[in-house]
């Protein structure tokens, strides 16, 4: 369930890390967000590259998986402001597509990994734990 500012509310504990979410499409936000919270992580969620700009600026994840394909900004667009921002430069990124060739385009833009869809949950979290290392 998400509240008003694109933020998943979950029962039980408080958890320790925060991912930022950033998709277009709702059935992989759903999924994407499912499983981050199974695996304890506190779940942030925007469906455009604007609003994922911001929340990520405000917030500061601890992780961001962005879509490359988005609407406003697109992904590689989110990822340099980030990136290039000394402010913002931290923060991993791991580039979401369903197209093998955008690989590249990710790496220009500064993306700390690259995961193509569909997303193998396994892999995911794999790239996840050695970013978040």
């Amino acid at each position: 369930m998400m509240d008003e500012r694109g933020e998943h509310k979950s029962k039980g504990k408080a958890m320790e890390k925060t991912v930022l979410i950033i998709d277009d499409e709702m059935s992989s936000l759903n999924l994407l967000s499912h499983a981050m919270r199974q695996k304890g992580f506190k779940v942030k969620t925007a469906r455009d590259g604007l609003k994922g700009l911001i929340i990520a600026r405000e917030s500061n994840p601890d992780l961001i998986l962005l879509d490359i394909m988005l609407p406003i900004l697109d992904g590689c667009q989110v990822c340099r402001l980030l990136k290039f921002d000394s402010r913002y430069k931290h923060l991993p990124i791991l580039m979401v597509t369903a197209k093998e060739e955008d690989r590249e385009k990710g790496e220009q833009a500064g993306c700390d990994g690259f995961i193509v869809k569909p997303i193998d949950e396994h892999i995911l979290i794999e790239n996840m734990e050695k970013i978040l290392a």
